[in-house]
């Protein structure tokens, strides 16, 4: 499993979920979907070194971000879209 708290720049250091909750708002932009914020997370998790459960991880960021913004994160979107 990928140690997030280990990289090598102090950036790229992530020791709390609140880190990561941050991390995932940056990638949030006017105009951009839900879906497509979800996936620029989910991408750069792989970018770093996460292999294991980056969906797992994007679902329970967002779901937690959900909380505060209720418009940020909608589960039914995905199981709509995966039926197309």
């Amino acid at each position: 499993m990928k140690d997030l708290s280990s990289g090598t720049h102090h950036h790229e250091k992530f020791s709390s979920s609140h880190q990561l909750i941050g991390k995932y708002l940056t990638f949030k932009e006017y105009g951009i979907s839900m879906i497509d914020h979800n996936e620029r997370f989910f991408q750069w998790l792989g970018q770093i070194g996460v292999v294991q459960n980056r969906a797992t991880i994007v679902a329970a960021i967002a779901t937690k971000c959900n909380m505060m913004d209720p418009n940020c994160y909608d589960v039914s979107a995905y199981k709509s879209s995966s039926q197309k």
